[in-house]
């Protein structure tokens, strides 16, 4: 790891009643950023160095240097931060100067349930209750040969691009199984739809060519094209290879092929939604109001959720908060007849759970919600 940062977010008022790991993380912090309105005076030592006005770029350079950092944010932590010191391999502990707007709300979580551990390891670290009931199962492709065929021709294509961390993951064990490692990318560029994508990437050793700042693939395409254009191929090595999911949108290799690119779209993998008997205990739990919000993290888990439900979905996810990781994903709930409460602006997991953070502390503060 490179250095810790420790993210506290408040209520935004002072005088509060900090939390022990609040108060521990503060009393061991060599450098803490804390806005003016909030008062810490009691709970840093002498020696601590504390900044009214910090830059993401600075948090992570004097975390590099060995420095105990603590960002201490009016509110949910600042989503370009967290991001700043994720994709700087820092050691990233969240928690709460006071009390988290999530604490103790039973959070439904959708998410695939490899990929729900995690999730609900964060939901834990803010204080509320994760409900796993993921409306994603990941199976091979229908086709696997498909994807075998692929990573022998793999290292030919100008590029190789992901659009989630499942099409890594699936793509890899396709790589690993024929005995190979990292070389047969060959000379390709790797492309990344969004900074967990190019996480699974860097589990493997693999870095991420091109990320998209923004995360959907329209942003992809766009920043995809640039590279390409920057750094021209030979004619006739012209060929995009599109490792994804078996059903998905189809704007990304719309784009490269308008551009003039061969597009080979390749399923990694395929998703399936759970049995609808599995649906049952799910719909007992919010129709009796014991959800406080549910998590939608792509389309799939909207659709997917749904039909698990039944026709009652709407009215069912009505009865909670609704929060998405972004306007496609909104999209495909307004689709559905499922109220939104509340839209990422960064299409990320911790924009997400922040976005969920700052909806519940408008309905909590009437003030705040005027404000927004």
């Amino acid at each position: 790891m490179g250095g810790r940062v420790v993210f506290l977010g408040s209520r935004g008022v002072s005088p509060f009643t900090a939390t022990a790991r609040a108060k521990d993380a503060l009393a061991h912090a060599d450098v803490v950023a804390c806005p003016e309105a909030l008062e810490l005076s009691g709970l840093v030592s002498a020696t601590c160095e504390v900044l009214r006005a910090v830059t993401p770029d600075d948090l992570v350079a004097r975390a590099r240097r060995g420095q105990r950092i603590v960002r201490v944010s009016a509110g949910a932590p600042d989503e370009d931060e967290l991001l700043a010191a994720a994709c700087a391999d820092l050691d990233v502990t969240l928690a709460w100067l006071d009390e988290s707007p999530l604490f103790g709300k039973r959070v439904l979580v959708t998410r695939t349930r490899e990929q729900s551990v995690g999730t609900a390891k964060l939901l834990r670290a803010r204080g509320a209750i994760p409900v796993i009931s993921p409306s994603i199962e990941i199976h091979p492709p229908r086709d696997p040969a498909k994807l075998t065929r692929a990573v022998e021709r793999m290292g030919d294509a100008l590029s190789v691009v992901f659009t989630s961390a499942n099409g890594v993951a699936r793509t890899w064990a396709e790589i690993t199984w024929q005995g190979k490692d990292a070389r047969a990318f060959g000379g390709a560029k790797l492309a990344a739809i969004g900074p967990g994508t190019a996480q699974a990437l860097a589990a493997h050793g693999l870095t991420a060519d091109v990320v998209a700042k923004e995360f959907k693939q329209e942003g992809l395409a766009e920043e995809l094209l640039a590279a390409l254009s920057a750094a021209p191929a030979p004619t006739e090595r012209r060929r995009i290879m599109l490792l994804r999911a078996e059903v998905a949108r189809d704007a990304l290799p719309a784009a490269l092929r308008a551009a003039g690119y061969e597009v080979d779209v390749v399923a990694a993998y395929e998703t399936r939604a759970p049995e609808p008997s599995e649906g049952a205990a799910l719909a007992k739990a919010l129709a009796a109001g014991e959800i406080d919000a549910v998590t939608f993290t792509s389309s799939s888990t909207v659709e997917n959720l749904c039909d698990v439900l039944g026709p009652g979905a709407a009215a069912l996810l009505g009865k909670a908060l609704v929060a998405s990781i972004g306007p496609i994903t909104s999209k495909t709930c307004e689709t559905r007849g499922v109220r939104v409460d509340v839209t990422a602006r960064t299409y990320t997991l911790a924009g997400l759970l922040g976005a969920l953070e700052g909806q519940i502390c408008s309905i909590d503060n009437p003030a705040e919600r005027k404000r927004s």
